[in-house]
């Protein structure tokens, strides 16, 4: 419950810039999933776009994504597996517009984000976590800044707001384990839109 009053704290936190010109607030719902595609399914974001330009073709977009996962699988009467993935990441992209009008059309951006993340999967029998060679039993946390990019189509509605449709992913993120390392481009990608005020 203490992380959905946080986003809503920030978000208005952020609202409260919509006060200042300069600043135009946003809200966005997109569909995510991690690295591997396992999880897959709501994000929120919260977040402010500032231009930075005279010309304002280059601004800057602070923003908080929140992606949250459960899966559930029943192998039989007695044995499952219950999986919990959750990432929160705060993000500074400077983000270009590459149309004649002022924020309109295809945008790209670039920047660095702090990503905290958890990943949990057991597996259950009798209502017991087992560690067999054919059970699951994964603990992942992590907190780092990685890189952060996005793309996408900005297209003007009524009362001054605008839409984006944007694709935006964070990483790359390397776990190193006892007796090996992989490495996940992306931590999380997600594709959805966002409004702005």
């Amino acid at each position: 419950m203490k992380k959905y009053l946080l986003f809503f704290i920030c978000l208005s936190q952020i609202a409260e810039a919509n006060a200042q010109k300069e600043w135009k607030p946003f809200a966005g719902l997109s569909i995510a999933m991690n690295a591997d595609g396992y999880y897959a399914g709501p994000s929120f974001s919260i977040g402010a776009i500032h231009a930075i330009s005279k010309n304002k073709r280059w601004i800057w977009a602070p923003e908080m994504q929140f992606f949250e996962k459960k899966k559930k699988e029943i192998y039989s009467s007695s044995k499952y597996e219950s999986a919990h993935f959750i990432s929160w990441s705060v993000r500074s992209n400077f983000n270009y517009y590459t149309g004649k009008k002022t924020q309109r059309g295809f945008f790209i951006g670039i920047g660095l984000g702090f990503q905290y993340a958890k990943d949990n999967c057991y597996t259950y029998v009798n209502g017991q976590i087992v560690k067999g060679p054919d059970d699951h039993f994964f603990e992942l946390k992590y907190g780092r800044i990685m890189p952060s990019i996005n793309f996408g189509y900005s297209i003007p509605s009524k009362y001054k707001t605008q839409w984006h449709f944007i694709i935006s992913g964070i990483g790359p993120y390397t776990e190193r384990g006892e007796n090996s390392s992989y490495t996940e481009i992306l931590s999380v990608l997600s594709s959805g839109f966002r409004l702005n005020f």
